[in-house]
């Protein structure tokens, strides 16, 4: 059988023009809103007056990238401060979102995306030098691939399909998404030349969020079940090969949005097991579920310090969607972005 590849390519930046539904804005947004979406008109409005006592983030200077940094998205540089997300799913939120570097020091901050497109799920390689990110720069969602100073932007995947939420393999060689290249959204991996396309999961269940364990030998991700009324989200570990897998959850709350510990052997990862979405960890097979950090509002996005030790997450806790970063023990909450924009999708540079 011919191996799979996708075009492999310098990108041209043509105008979006991909339907709502598919936008990643609107899987995100659903996904967050995901208890509340069935029955009430969701929106929520990004606004906040600055503290004076809290130092204030900068995008003058130049960002020398390191341990100490995340990446994230914002849509801080474009012309809608206030996002609005309607019960259908369309949003105001179009084609405004960059990705970023902020240094956690001194908070200022790197632009590593500058185009008309948006630019969602930024993820770092391991050894910090590549990030890949999702994008529909070109007019449909697709796949890239940007050196972290910014420069040498690649397209990995070429299609008419929805390709999105990349994570890197702990070598660097592959990348593991999801896409609907097939009709369902399921999960795949491909060599990051464009060769070696393989579909990992294969159900009627829209399968998402997926993350390389550190090991390289599993992948984590999210499963969610729209086939019924009540249906739920959990999470699943599974071989890169497809077989072996297990439902680490397994129970009739929403599971998602999970990320592995540096070791490989713990998880983050959000639930709504007490009313909102709340960050808890569980042991890699599932075992030992506690809560971090239980707030009013709703955190998302978790993402594991290099030494294990904290955890970043986006939530909409203050009113509208900031960056927060917590010890493993619930201690010690701190916010990271505090402007009048959305700020979303963390996750650390390695």
């Amino acid at each position: 059988t011919p191996e799979a590849k996708e075009t492999y390519e310098e990108i041209q930046h043509i105008p979006p023009t991909i339907p709502w539904y598919k936008k990643p804005w609107a899987i995100a947004s659903f996904s967050l809103f995901f208890i509340t979406a069935l029955s009430l008109s969701l929106f929520f409005t990004v606004y906040k007056t600055y503290q004076d006592d809290k130092p204030k983030e900068t995008s003058e200077a130049v960002v020398e990238p390191n341990e100490e940094s995340i990446l994230f998205v914002s849509n801080r540089d474009s012309k809608n401060k206030y996002i609005k997300i309607n019960h259908d799913g369309s949003s105001n939120n179009i084609n405004n979102n960059q990705i970023y570097i902020i240094n956690l020091d001194n908070k200022e901050v790197l632009k590593i995306t500058d185009n008309i497109a948006d630019n969602w799920a930024p993820t770092c390689s391991k050894d910090g030098t590549k990030i890949a990110f999702e994008s529909n720069m070109d007019g449909d969602y697709e796949i890239y691939i940007i050196n972290v100073d910014g420069s040498n932007l690649i397209k990995l995947t070429n299609n008419s399909a929805y390709d999105c939420e990349p994570s890197f393999s702990p070598d660097g060689n592959k990348i593991v998404f999801r896409s609907d290249r097939q009709g369902n959204d399921e999960i795949y991996t491909i060599n990051v030349d464009g060769t070696g396309l393989f579909r990992v999961t294969d159900n009627t269940l829209y399968d998402c969020m997926p993350e390389w364990s550190p090991d390289g030998k599993k992948i984590l991700y999210t499963s969610i079940n729209y086939s019924e009324i009540n249906g739920n989200a959990n999470i699943y570990s599974i071989n890169i090969d497809g077989t072996d897998k297990k439902n680490l959850t397994e129970n009739s709350f929403n599971n998602l949005s999970a990320s592995w510990s540096p070791d490989g052997e713990k998880i983050v990862f959000v639930s709504d097991k007490l009313g909102d979405l709340d960050l808890y960890t569980m042991d890699k097979n599932g075992s030992n579920q506690s809560i971090i950090i239980s707030n009013e509002g709703r955190d998302f996005y978790p993402s594991w310090s290099s030494d294990g030790k904290k955890i970043i997450f986006m939530s909409d806790k203050d009113g509208d969607c900031e960056i927060f970063m917590v010890n493993l023990d619930g201690s010690n909450l701190i916010k990271i972005t505090d402007n009048d924009y959305f700020n979303g999708m963390p996750e650390w540079l390695k």
